[in-house]
């Protein structure tokens, strides 16, 4: 069916959470031109930070061991999760309230996941394939200096639509996109209030 509708490629990597991760991340510090340092928090989103180990401080271990090869020496790390595909907007925008309040200057975000060897990848009913991968950014207060391709953060709305957690996605889908919607729509009055622009001002989506 994904075949069908135009799906090519999807990602499946050997690379672990954490090295997918100190991979992502080493780009950004280059590219943003940013001091490890002088980087105040580490935001980690990920929806199984328990993927690689059982072992309790197993990862924690890891996660460390990967800051410090960053240069990441006065980082504090924090981990964003339950939130499925919003694990990294949620960490953007904690990150972002971080330097707006003032609690930090400089703070990176990078989302890692991947997907277990004994779970398919298709997600019900056959609507995208799970990938695996990294992606992380870094955010900074309005004085600092601009990197190249910055955005500024006006708003950032979330919803979580918890009268789902029973849903069963293979048979319920119709249910599942009726409450995407309603969730899309509250979302879109929450950033208009925010910024007093309308959805049909933005040219991309």
């Amino acid at each position: 069916i994904l075949a069908a509708a135009g799906l090519e490629t999807y990602s499946v990597a050997d690379a672990s959470v954490i090295e997918l991760a100190a991979e992502s991340l080493q780009k950004t510090i280059e590219r943003a031109r940013v001091d490890p340092a002088k980087v105040d928090a580490l935001l980690f989103a990920s929806e199984d930070l328990a993927v690689e180990s059982s072992e309790p401080g197993a990862m924690r271990a890891q996660l460390y061991q990967m800051m410090h090869g960053l240069g990441l020496r006065r980082a504090f790390p924090l981990a964003c999760t339950f939130g499925g595909c919003t694990n990294f907007a949620n960490a953007v925008s904690i990150a972002s309230d971080m330097v707006r309040f003032k609690r930090a200057k400089q703070v990176l975000v990078v989302g890692a996941d991947k997907s277990r060897a004994a779970r398919s990848r298709v997600i019900p009913p056959a609507v995208g394939v799970i990938s695996d991968g990294a992606a992380s950014c870094v955010v900074r207060s309005e004085t600092a200096e601009p990197s190249p391709g910055a955005f500024a953060i006006e708003a950032i709305a979330q919803h979580a639509e918890l009268s789902l957690h029973d849903a069963d996605l293979s048979d319920d889908f119709g249910r599942y996109l009726i409450e995407l919607g309603r969730a899309l729509k509250a979302m879109a009055a929450r950033i208009t209030a925010a910024t007093g622009r309308s959805p049909g001002e933005y040219k991309r989506l």
